[in-house]
């Protein structure tokens, strides 16, 4: 992967999760507290399996895909 140009973090994560998934990775889990991240995940990530954690402290959940 060439080094990424994107200025936002959400951009630019999604890169990187684009990049796993292509070296046969199909199984991710995003942790994040941006609502953001969490629309973009479940939106544009095609993996067999998507875990999305949001959140921090007590009130932080992890999901799959079928939840949402």
């Amino acid at each position: 992967m060439v080094p990424c140009s994107h200025e936002e973090a959400d951009t630019s994560l999604l890169l990187h999760i684009a990049d796993t998934i292509n070296r046969r990775c199909r199984k991710v889990c995003v942790h994040t507290v941006d609502t953001d991240v969490v629309v973009l995940a479940i939106a544009e990530i095609d993996a067999d399996e998507l875990w999305v954690a949001f959140a921090q402290g007590p009130e932080e959940r992890s999901l799959p895909r079928s939840r949402f």
